[in-house]
């Protein structure tokens, strides 16, 4: 279904417009930039700021048959609306919003900790079958020429371990089977984690020896335990 809806100040009556052909998940997404600090319609995000989750209502206002219909029903609003301090949107037609317009480093941050990591799986606990489901699924899969000549590439050049002396103790302990905690993956050992992950082995023992998630990069939010 095509549908054109707003996003409702019931505080002032003010109110943004937009349209989606996937509509419950459209208010999904806005609700999380909106939460997270990121959302590209800046007045949107002041209010939100100032006003809080409460007061805003996601409201459907019209349904078509069509995408043409859909932009051109969303434009008739925006015509009619746009520019008006009831109204938040900035941009003048359906999608100019996003023309030409670029991240900041600190959007780009927020969007990384905002999607990134799974952060919405941390504390969800799987059931025994699904982590067995899992398992079986990583136990034994083979790695395509290209992913193993991008690890070798990522690796060449690297200094960490150069002089480095490496007990008996830590060796034992490389070896030992590794378990992501967030979707309870275990992992033969260290290596076998860092490369599936494209992770540096240092930060996947620093996790390790700290018990707690990482805290930054593309793979931000996993944890890894020892077993």
């Amino acid at each position: 279904m095509y549908s054109v809806y707003k996003i409702i100040n019931e505080r002032n009556a003010k109110f943004y417009v937009g349209s989606s052909t996937r509509v419950r998940t459209r208010f999904q997404t806005h609700r999380r930039e909106l939460r997270s600090g990121i959302h590209h319609c800046a007045p949107l995000q002041r209010a939100w700021r100032k006003y809080g989750d409460a007061s805003f209502r996601f409201e459907i206002i019209a349904e078509v048959e069509t995408n043409e219909e859909m932009i051109a029903l969303e434009n008739e609003w925006l015509i009619a609306h746009q520019g008006a301090r009831h109204c938040y949107n900035t941009g003048t037609r359906a999608g100019a919003a996003f023309m030409g317009r670029h991240h900041t480093y600190e959007a780009k941050a927020a969007l990384s900790a905002a999607h990134q990591g799974k952060q919405h799986r941390l504390g969800h606990q799987n059931s025994p079958e699904h982590r067995a489901r899992i398992s079986a699924a990583m136990k034994g899969k083979a790695k395509s020429p290209e992913h193993v000549e991008k690890i070798r590439q990522r690796m060449i050049g690297t200094s960490y371990a150069k002089g480095r002396i490496v007990t008996e103790e830590q060796r034992a302990k490389m070896s030992r089977p590794v378990k992501e905690m967030t979707s309870g993956t275990t992992f033969a050992s260290i290596r076998e984690a860092t490369e599936f992950y494209g992770l540096g082995r240092p930060n996947v023992i620093r996790a390790i020896r700290n018990d707690a998630p990482l805290k930054r990069g593309p793979c931000k939010g996993l944890h890894f335990r020892l077993i």
